[in-house]
């Protein structure tokens, strides 16, 4: 049985009622348009804008645009800008689902922070975490041919959470240490955060293990590519994205699993530079590149104030609470 199959002919089922509705007001409204009647206009327009509202407290609104724009019993279109000035009137919340569901306090204790015990790590492991707050939206491109506007952003499979994949931070912080000139005058260091999988033999994971982030708001954003020559907009483009304000936690684990058995000094030695180095790319990865598609344009940075930061050892735990000071405060870590 092929449930996403089932949900779907059930949803298309359940809003037949609706569709119905709005292609007779539809029709009423061209009507009315023909006959130079606005009380009638006002009328249908009222409704349509009912209906629409209606149709939007359903479950999927992407279901609803492409089930209209394939079978054109309604305005798809028509339908998509009602989504679409619904969600730039206010900030759409994924977590209201998990509310709905009685999953929130799974989602806060589990996924919005994750807990590491250090106990059972090697000697000089270390994690770091702190929330952060966008400056600037966050764009990423989800793969899903099946929304209501071709530029979806990336989220979790389960609970469709926005979400920042651990394979992204690992490529914006590498990418920001490339930028900051580290690519060829730190390669061995490099080699032993990232890994090295160029050589399929010889390949080895890296000592940093990132973890996903994920955001409990959305909203959309729009771009206007100019034309050069008149210099004025030409078909604006909608982007899925987390607004600015929103917030989100940042976690990442080191582990110098390479290290075990060697010199407690020398593996201290290593921790210390490798911890120094990562916090020096944060603070240049939040700040200053980006860590979101379209970063060269501004997007995906975020505020200096951090939230409950820290970076914790096995000896204890050091707060940390701005991007700019963060290789000063990571400095005289214990381990």
């Amino acid at each position: 049985m092929n449930t996403l199959y089932d949900f779907t002919v059930r949803f298309i089922s359940d809003i037949q009622p609706q569709v119905k509705s709005l292609a007779e007001q539809e029709q009423k409204l061209e009507n009315a348009k023909k006959s130079r009647d606005q009380n009638a206009r006002r009328e249908a327009e009222q409704k349509i804008r009912d209906v629409h509202k209606e149709l939007l407290g359903k479950s999927s609104n992407s279901i609803v645009y492409l089930y209209l724009t394939a079978t054109q019993e309604a305005d798809g279109d028509a339908f998509r800008a009602s989504w679409q000035q619904d969600v730039l009137s206010h900030r759409d919340s994924p977590l209201q689902e998990l509310k709905d569901w009685k999953l929130e306090n799974f989602y806060k204790s589990i996924w919005e922070r994750p807990k590491i015990d250090l106990d059972g790590l090697p000697a000089a492991s270390w994690f770091l975490q702190f929330t952060f707050t966008l400056a600037k939206p966050y764009i990423s491109k989800d793969d899903n041919p099946f929304y209501i506007i071709d530029n979806p952003i990336v989220r979790d499979k389960v609970f469709r959470l926005p979400m920042v994949r651990p394979t992204s931070w690992k490529g914006n912080l590498y990418s920001a240490l490339w930028q900051m000139g580290y690519d060829k005058q730190g390669e061995a260091q490099l080699q032993r955060l990232f890994g090295d999988i160029r050589d399929e033999e010889q390949g080895r994971a890296g000592r940093l293990f990132f973890y996903p982030t994920f955001f409990t708001e959305t909203g959309l954003e729009i771009i206007n590519p100019h034309d050069r020559k008149r210099r004025v907009g030409k078909n604006p483009i909608l982007f899925e994205c987390v607004p600015a304000g929103a917030k989100g936690t940042f976690s990442l684990l080191y582990v110098p699993f390479d290290l075990i058995g060697q010199n407690e000094n020398e593996i201290r030695r290593q921790s210390i530079e490798d911890l120094q180095l990562v916090a020096e790319a944060i603070r240049a990865m939040m700040l200053t590149y980006g860590f979101s598609a379209k970063r060269t344009s501004g997007y995906g940075v975020a505020e200096d104030d951090l939230i409950d930061g820290k970076v914790q050892t096995k000896a204890g735990q050091k707060p940390l609470t701005r991007l700019t000071n963060l290789p000063q405060e990571v400095k005289d870590v214990a381990f």
